[in-house]
C-alpha cells in the first residue's frame, strides 16, 4: 500500500513539473497560464498591463467554471462558447454569422418602431383636425387683472378617444387677429368620441388690466 501510494505522489510531481516544462519550452497554452506567467514576470504595474493586453490578444478565449472557452465579444455584448482559446475560423464565421443576425433583427425593430412612431405621429395629426373649439372665456383672477383664467371647451370628433390635449394662447391688449399660437399646457385626460372637455387654465402673462386672448388646441394624442 505505501508503494502504491509513493508511486502516485511521484506521478503526480512528475505531472506537474512536466506542465511547467512543457509551458516554459512552448508557452502557455490559454489566457488563464499566459496571464499567471505574467504576474509572476511583471516588475510592476505597468509591465503587468502590457503583458496582461499581449495574453489577450493571443488567447481572446476565457475559461469557466465547466472547462469550456468562451469568448465575449464586447460589439453585441454576447457571449459565444468556442472550440478553445485561440478562435478557430469556424469559431470566427459562426460568431459573424451570428452577429449579422442580431444586426439584421436590430434593424427590423428600428425600422417597426420607427413606422410606428410615423402613424402614431399620422393619427394625431388626424385627430387634431377633429378636434373642435366649441367656446372661448377670458376672465381676471384678481381684482387687479394679474391673473388670467382662461377656458377653452373642445369637442372630440375624432372616432377614437384621446388621452392628451395640448393648448397654446397669446395674451395681449388687443389681438386683431388669431394665428399660431405657442404650445403652454398640455392636460391630459380622456375625451372619448362625441364628448366635450371644459379646460381652465391660469396664467399671469401678458399686461395688466384687461385683456383678450387667443387660444387653440396645438396638439392631441390617441389613446
Amino acid at each position: 500500500m505505501k508503494h502504491l501510494v509513493s508511486k502516485i505522489v511521484l506521478f503526480l510531481i512528475a505531472v506537474a513539473y512536466t506542465s511547467q516544462a512543457l509551458a516554459f519550452i512552448f508557452g502557455p497554452s490559454d489566457y488563464e497560464e499566459c496571464s499567471s506567467s505574467a504576474a509572476k514576470k511583471a516588475k510592476n504595474r505597468d509591465a503587468l498591463l502590457v503583458l496582461l493586453q499581449n495574453c489577450e490578444t493571443e488567447f481572446p478565449a476565457r475559461k469557466n467554471e465547466y472547462g469550456q472557452y468562451v469568448y465575449w465579444d464586447r460589439e453585441t455584448n454576447i457571449k459565444f462558447i468556442v472550440s478553445g482559446p485561440k478562435l478557430s475560423d469556424a469559431d470566427r464565421r459562426r460568431i459573424q454569422s451570428e452577429k449579422t443576425r442580431i444586426k439584421q433583427e436590430e434593424q427590423e425593430r428600428s425600422q417597426r418602431i420607427q413606422q410606428q412612431a410615423q402613424e402614431r405621429s399620422q393619427r394625431n395629426a388626424a385627430a387634431r383636425q377633429r378636434v373642435q373649439v366649441t367656446d372661448l372665456k377670458n376672465a381676471c383672477g384678481d381684482p387687479l387683472c394679474w391673473k388670467k383664467l382662461l377656458t377653452m371647451t373642445v369637442k372630440n370628433n375624432y372616432h377614437a378617444a384621446l388621452d392628451s390635449v395640448s393648448v397654446g394662447w397669446l395674451i395681449a391688449k388687443d389681438i386683431k387677429e388669431c394665428g399660431a399660437v405657442p404650445q403652454q399646457e398640455t392636460r391630459y385626460m380622456v375625451i372619448n368620441p362625441g364628448e366635450t372637455a371644459v379646460l381652465t387654465f391660469e396664467t399671469w402673462e401678458g399686461p395688466q388690466g384687461s385683456f383678450r386672448s387667443c387660444m387653440n388646441v396645438t396638439a392631441v394624442n390617441v389613446r
